[in-house]
């Protein structure tokens, strides 16, 4: 019997991430963490970092993803798309809630949370 070594090359990768389940677990895992964490960034990111990869943030990693998420926001509030829902019947999409969205897909995505060491 032939044996093949583990490997993960990039379109696997995007496909993970880019997948309609993948973005909606990120999004039910944003929903909780809003649910469970409040309003405050810095808890949120904490909290996320804790369902995710069982541990806290570094200093480090809880700056970056402050910064992203304000950016992101951002980002998301600037767009056009954004002022309202994709079909026009449900509410519009929230800057801030999506931008916490987009770093649960991305810790979803991590190698920390998609191997164990």
């Amino acid at each position: 019997c032939e044996a093949r070594t583990a490997s993960t090359v990039a379109p696997q990768s995007l496909a993970l991430m880019n997948s309609a389940f993948c973005l909606s677990q990120a999004d039910l895992f944003a929903e909780r963490v809003l649910r469970e964490a409040g309003s405050d960034p810095g808890a949120q990111i904490r909290h996320a970092w804790q369902i995710a990869l069982q541990t806290d943030p570094t200093a480090e990693q809880l700056k970056k993803a402050s910064v992203f998420l304000k950016s992101q926001a951002s980002t998301l509030e600037a767009s056009p798309a954004m002022a309202k829902a994709a079909d026009g019947k449900t509410a519009p999409v929230v800057p801030a809630r999506a931008a916490l969205a987009t770093l649960c897909q991305a810790l979803l995505n991590s190698n920390a949370f998609l191997y164990i060491d």
